[in-house]
C-alpha cells in the first residue's frame, strides 16, 4: 500500500514538472513520464527474481521485498556455510564438474534446479 499521500507527493512533483509560475512544463513531465514507464516495467522483473516468483507489484514497500529476499536467500547462505565447512569430505571423489554439481546436490538434500 502506498504510504504517500497525493499532496506529499505533489510537492515532490511540482517542484521538477513546474515552471517558476506553477505551469506544467509538458516536455519535462513527458521526460519524467517515460522515466515512470521504465520503472513499471523493469522494477517488478527484479521484484519477481529476488522473491522467486512470490512479488511482482511496484507498489510493496522495500522492507516486503528485502524480507522475501533475506529469506530466499539467507537459507541459501546457511547452507553454503555448511558445504564450506565440509567441502573437502563431499568432493573427495569428484573429477568433473557434474560430479561436483551432483555432490553438493545431495549433500544439501535438493533438487538441481
Amino acid at each position: 500500500m502506498n504510504r504517500y499521500s497525493i499532496d506529499e507527493s505533489w510537492e515532490f512533483w511540482k517542484s521538477i514538472i513546474c515552471d517558476k509560475d506553477g505551469n506544467i512544463d509538458v516536455e519535462q513531465l513527458k521526460k519524467e513520464l517515460c522515466d515512470y514507464y521504465f520503472v513499471i516495467n523493469e522494477v517488478p522483473k527484479v521484484y519477481c527474481e529476488v522473491t522467486g516468483g512470490t512479488l511482482s507489484k511496484i507498489l510493496y514497500d522495500s522492507e516486503t521485498v528485502i524480507s522475501f529476499f533475506n529469506e530466499r536467500y539467507g537459507q541459501k547462505a546457511v547452507a553454503v556455510d555448511y558445504l564450506a565447512d565440509d567441502w573437502d569430505l563431499v568432493t573427495a571423489e569428484c573429477e568433473t564438474n557434474e560430479d561436483y554439481k551432483k555432490a553438493i546436490f545431495e549433500y544439501l538434500g535438493c533438487e538441481e534446479e
